[in-house]
């Protein structure tokens, strides 16, 4: 008899600890239903439905006060319900930060109800507690129906680290995004990743991005955009201007990005490139200086035909001393002296005080046999602080040549 009373006893304490471990293990996964209002303690529920009539009235202000009350009159009927339908009236009577403590009590009883999470991600988005709304619209995903999945959520929460200046948790979330796992990325998303690289100065982070973005994206112009102005950012031109130039394969490039273009080419060396696009953005309109840029890549890549052509629509815009200066040297390339001379001479008309047009005209003059003017200008030439030494020379070449 003793030994079945000790076999019982075992028996007893056994299903015990297996019970308890059981609730253990419900408790980790928490495979508990949601409570719904008819979960609320009974008092609680009563306060749900006194607040009604003032909600359909709009009285929020009426609603709130009934709930506040019940639960410091009866903390025993807390409820994350309760929270939650207090929070609402608080936040639709005006006041923010109180509905924004009552969402985060009513999360914090119940971390799986998603619609907490929404509402306090929204509130905290509009106050501009943009941490808070950033781990919200996270939480809000997570939680939300596994059946109907709001991917956006997700956008929502990395856009929120980045108000917040959180680069690194926007990048975290925006590359889970990215990473295929919940169907095809979209754009935006690699946008949104990328600038939060370039802010947090993560360029292996970017690179990778921009390698990610080009493999899911090849086809798309706005794709190669981003890639040109990551590579731009960080001023390695040469992958910029293949960037930008591919997506002028795939869409025609405005007017300023033909200049971008252009100036692209320009800094890594490539003058006959740049002048295709400086061209193609004054084809029909153009100022001064644009046309000064195109004639410049016309004349880095020897096309002198086209430099003159280019400086001279120039002039017709704005004759400036910068471009009669261009003309006159193109010419004097060309051993055009006498237009050389010319183009000189109307710097000296419009700015007396620019040294290099007397001393260049002294050059024409001198290839000229003009040694009279050649003379009297370098002698003025000689007048001039960064033009006096050359000039000097120039005038005892001439003196030593006449005797």
């Amino acid at each position: 008899m003793k030994l079945e009373i000790r076999v019982i006893l075992v028996l007893m304490i056994i299903t015990h600890f297996l019970c308890f471990e059981d609730v253990i293990l419900a408790d980790e996964k928490n495979d508990k239903p949601l409570d719904t209002v008819s979960d609320i303690p009974r008092l609680g529920r009563k306060a749900l439905f006194q607040t009604q009539k003032y909600r359909d009235e709009g009285n929020w202000a009426e609603s709130a006060k009934i709930l506040q009350e019940t639960l410091e009159k009866h903390p025993n009927q807390d409820h994350f319900l309760m929270r939650f339908h207090l929070g609402v009236s608080l936040d639709q009577a005006g006041q923010k930060e109180a509905a924004l403590t009552q969402y985060q009590e009513a999360v914090r009883m119940e971390p799986r109800y998603a619609q907490g999470w929404l509402n306090l991600a929204e509130l905290a988005y509009n106050i501009e507690k943009y941490d808070v709304a950033g781990e919200a619209f996270y939480q809000g995903f997570q939680h939300h129906d596994a059946d109907q999945p709001k991917i956006d959520l997700l956008y929502y929460a990395a856009a929120c680290h980045i108000l917040a200046k959180d680069h690194a948790g926007a990048s975290d979330i925006l590359e889970d995004l990215v990473s295929g796992r919940y169907g095809t990325p979209k754009l935006e998303w690699y946008r949104a990743l990328i600038a939060a690289t370039i802010d947090m100065e993560d360029q292996a982070r970017g690179q990778r991005a921009i390698g990610n973005l080009l493999a899911d994206f090849p086809a798309d112009p706005e794709a190669w955009y981003l890639a040109f102005q990551f590579a731009a950012n960080y001023n390695d031109y040469r992958q910029a201007a293949i960037a930008l130039t591919v997506t002028g394969y795939l869409r025609p490039l405005s007017r300023t990005e033909s200049l971008t273009l252009g100036d692209v080419y320009t800094a890594i060396g490539v003058p006959a490139a740049a002048s295709k696009y400086y061209e193609q953005a004054v084809v029909e309109e153009g100022t001064a200086e644009e046309y000064e840029r195109l004639a410049s890549a016309y004349l880095a890549s020897y096309q002198s035909t086209e430099a003159l052509s280019a400086l001279r629509r120039a002039l017709e815009k704005e004759p400036t001393v910068r471009l009669w200066s261009l003309l006159g040297d193109q010419h004097y390339i060309d051993e055009d002296y006498e237009e050389s001379y010319k183009a000189y001479q109307k710097c000296a008309e419009i700015d007396t005080s620019y040294g290099r047009a007397y001393l260049m005209m002294g050059y024409c003059a001198l290839e000229l046999e003009r040694y009279e003017i050649a003379v009297e200008l370098l002698e003025k030439a000689a007048g001039y602080p960064e033009q006096e030494e050359t000039a000097i020379a120039l005038l005892k070449r001439i003196e030593y040549l006449n005797q």
